[in-house]
């Protein structure tokens, strides 16, 4: 079997394994398939964070995310999720900004993302002449969702 049929085979294999609520076994599994196998791994990572942040184990998910991003600093999807959890859990709020506004600046067609940061704009009480110049920039893509549209208006 390939390298790639074995991958999947441990991704499958921990999927069965969260599914019987054996999560540190199935990390181990996804360890063994990509983790431990090259030394870079940025995609594994983050979906190694991802895991860890469905399981409220934040600061792995955190290190996870962090480790992804160093290896990979034009994934804007990481730089959303670290974003988040730098707000939401620890409270960091400029480097939340900082990445948000790096993972939209990689990807400006990502609606969901401009409409995370307009509202992280507005929890930190931008001003509302400053979000509406912001939005307008990305007016079509701030239209192709309905609570974009709705904040522009």
């Amino acid at each position: 079997m390939n390298v790639l049929g074995q991958t999947m085979l441990h991704y499958y294999k921990s999927w069965f394994l969260i599914c019987l609520d054996r999560k540190e076994e199935a990390l181990a599994a996804i360890r063994e398939a990509v983790i431990d196998f090259a030394e870079e791994t940025p995609k594994a990572l983050y979906y190694l964070g991802n895991l860890w942040y469905d399981k409220r184990q934040y600061p792995e998910a955190i290190a996870a995310w962090e480790t992804s991003m160093k290896q990979d600093a034009t994934f804007p999807t990481v730089l959303r999720n670290l974003s988040l959890a730098y707000f939401n859990k620890l409270g960091k709020e400029e480097e939340a900004v900082r990445l948000l506004e790096k993972a939209f600046a990689l990807d400006t067609t990502d609606a969901r993302i401009l409409m995370e940061l307009d509202q992280l704009y507005k929890r930190l009480n931008r001003p509302h002449t400053e979000r509406l110049a912001f939005l307008d920039k990305y007016k079509d893509v701030a239209f192709s969702r309905d609570d974009l549209y709705l904040e522009y208006l």
